[in-house]
Parts: C-alpha cells; structure tokens; sequence
C-alpha cells in the first residue's frame, strides 16, 4: 500500500481556508484535506494552532504517511516555516505554489498514488497554469490618442516668452482656421502670452478649437519646443495627452 498525503490549507481566513478545502474535495474526495485558519493571531499563536492541527492529522495517518502545508501569504506561511521547523519531521512539507491552484494539483496527484516528491514538483508545477503571456489578454486596450486633445510640452526657449517670441507664437497661432489658446489666454494675444510669464522648462499646455486645430497644435507645439511641425505631429502621436514632453531648446530669434 502507498504511503498517504494529507493536506493542511493553511489561511489568515479561516473562511479562505474552508473554501479551498471545499473546491479540492470535490476532485480528490479520497484525500485528506483540512482547513487551518489564524485570522489576527500573532506569529507564536498561529504556530500552535498550525501544530495542533499537524498532531490532530498525524493521529488520523500512519508513520510513512506525510503532510503538505498549503499556505497563503504573510504570518501563515511564516508560521508553516516554523512548524516545519520545529518539529523536525521530513514527511511535513511546505508546498510552493498558488494556494487554490497549487492544492488541487497537489490533491489530485496524492488520488493518483503520487510520491511526495511528485506531489510537491505538481504544486509548483501549478503556477504556469496562468503563463504571464496571458495577462495581456485579461487588461484593456490602450485608450487611442486624441490628436485634438490639449497637449502639454516643456516651453525650450533660451529666454522667457518675452516680446519678439511671443509676437512669433501669436503668428503662428493666428495662420490657422482655428482658435488656439496658452494656459488658457488666447495664442493670437501678444500681451496675454507675455502675461503668463513663461521661463524657460516650463510647462505650456495647448488647446485648439476649429477646422484646422490639429494643425495649429502642431504648428505652435514646434515653435514651442523647438521641433519643425513634422516632428511636433509624430511627437504628439507618440505621446499621451497630458504628458510633458521633453525636447531641444529652440533659440529666441
């Protein structure tokens, strides 16, 4: 006759741990599985529960049975380690793996005559059950840009928006079928850009209205950062709304 593998689910939730036992019955009835909880015991208390159950089991096996300890996280598979420990026994185990996951494979090996050896490689074998190729099929897409959303860059002037530069921008802004704004003033305003009192790195967030404000973005994102319009329009792909970008300073002319 082979030797038997019991199973102690250990959890800082005895209702976690009653709820694992439950599901891994059902695939494994012959196997011996028993819930363990130690919910807001302190280390030293969760030890003794954790060996009570130990000796309560080892009672119910025989002395070539052993014992797999399936625990959580945090204070109960602290306490598992020290049990082991403690006792010194080489039949009570720790299994390494998913605890739902790692339980089941494990209780299902044991029904099919498994070794502990074995059992344990099945336990650890049940986290590529969950590959990390497969998250990305569980998380959202990306959210798209919206080329018409505000942009925020970093101001790479080698001086403040002053009068020739800001002259300049107004321009620019003022080229197109659009209604183009600076922090909020309108970009066609000479003395409302000199009024924001933009130094150097700081940044500028742009707004755009009308038939052609992906144009006029790109256009008075160039001239803010230093970029010709081309780049300002792959830029602005490249980057969410709401980031800064990061970019050559542009000489004041």
């Amino acid at each position: 006759m082979h030797p038997k593998t019991a199973f102690i689910v250990v959890s800082q939730s005895q209702t976690l741990a009653r709820g694992v036992c439950e599901v891994v019955a059902s695939l494994a009835p012959e196997v011996l599985i028993e819930p363990c909880g130690c919910h807001d015991e302190g280390l030293g208390t969760a030890i003794e529960i954790i060996s009570a159950q130990v000796s309560a089991i080892m009672e119910k096996l025989s002395e070539q049975d052993s014992i797999v300890l399936m625990a959580d996280f945090g204070a109960a598979r602290l306490a598992c380690q020290q049990v082991i420990t403690d006792l010194g026994m080489r039949v009570l185990r720790l299994g390494r793996g998913p605890i739902v996951e790692g339980t089941m494979a494990g209780a299902v090996a044991a029904s099919q005559g498994a070794g502990l050896a074995e059992i344990l490689r099945a336990i650890s074998a049940a986290s590529q059950f969950f590959p990390e190729e497969d998250a990305a099929d569980i998380l959202p897409p990306p959210p798209a840009v919206d080329p018409l959303a505000p942009r925020t860059v970093l101001y790479s002037g080698e001086h403040p928006l002053s009068a020739r530069p800001a002259a300049r921008l107004a321009r620019i802004a003022t080229g197109f079928d659009a209604q183009v704004t600076l922090n909020g003033v309108q970009a066609g305003s000479v003395l409302a850009l000199m009024g924001l009192k933009i130094n150097p790195g700081d940044e500028v967030t742009i707004a755009a209205t009308g038939p052609q404000s992906r144009n006029a973005l790109d256009a008075v994102e160039a001239e803010l950062t230093g970029q010709t319009a081309s780049s300002a329009k792959e830029s602005s792909q490249a980057v969410q709304p709401g980031e800064a970008h990061s970019l050559p300073v542009s000489p004041d002319r």
